[in-house]
């Protein structure tokens, strides 16, 4: 088996075992439903769709997203959140930082060699993806990097266009590799949105999943003023009391 399609396939097998849907369509909605939900702007703020190896301009059965299905939705905004680690035994209540399973997703997807064990490389690559995406869609799907940008595209909805727009953000400030001067290759790379920390806590603050759940560290606070100073959205739906106060 050449190593390419073995690694396509290994990556196949991973994506639709943790992305199952576990009560496919069709689904039955009424007239009146279906004509407001064509009125409105539905925008999704949370998908990992960029860790797997999809093909996302084409319908498919795996997973949740797709172009063709974000249409079908209605979907204007789709959020394409990254998450550069996770740790070993996830859950909900408390995870520490010394295991990281995303590097061994990306060895099965056959991703650079140098986003191992560099959670901004990560960051970095997923970014890509969706940037290719974006450049192959026709129009389609587009990556607003500035307010007018976003006003273009606003636009363009009113006008009856289907066009999509991808909000590009991190799960978690781990690509930041504890460095503040990261969030620049991150700005150029087209992310937008940033939380603190996901699971595990982070150089900048605590998560509600953390060891720790505490709040905004000193760089946390000097990342709060940075990523306003360009505009960027702080996620804090990951974070505990502590961080937000």
């Amino acid at each position: 088996m050449p190593a390419a399609f073995g690694a396509a396939h290994r990556a196949s097998i991973l994506d639709c075992s943790q992305n199952r849907t576990l009560n496919p369509g069709p689904y039955r909605v009424s007239a009146e439903a279906a004509a407001l939900h064509r009125t409105l702007l539905v925008a999704d703020g949370h998908a990992d769709t960029m860790l797997w190896a999809r093909y996302i301009l084409a319908p498919s059965h795996e997973g949740h997203i797709d172009l063709p299905r974000l249409g079908d939705g209605n979907v204007g905004i789709q959020g394409f959140t990254v998450f550069s680690t996770v740790p070993r035994g996830i859950n909900i209540d408390r995870n520490e930082d010394t295991t990281d399973l995303v590097r061994y997703i990306g060895m099965l997807q056959g991703w650079p060699c140098k986003t191992i064990g560099s959670p901004k490389q990560v960051a970095l690559y997923q970014a890509s993806r969706l940037r290719h995406f974006v450049d192959q869609s026709n129009g389609g799907l587009i990556l607003p990097r500035t307010r007018g940008d976003f006003k273009r595209f606003l636009q363009q909805r009113q006008a009856g266009s289907h066009v999509v727009a991808a909000l590009l953000g991190t799960e978690g400030a781990q690509p930041l590799e504890g460095d503040i001067r990261n969030l620049d290759e991150l700005h150029a790379a087209g992310f937008r949105m940033m939380s603190p920390a996901h699971f595990t806590d982070t150089a900048v603050g605590g998560s509600a999943a953390g060891a720790n759940k505490g709040g905004l560290t000193p760089l946390g606070r000097e990342w709060v003023k940075q990523m306003e100073a360009r505009g960027m959205l702080i996620d804090v739906s990951p974070l505990p009391p502590r961080c937000t106060t």
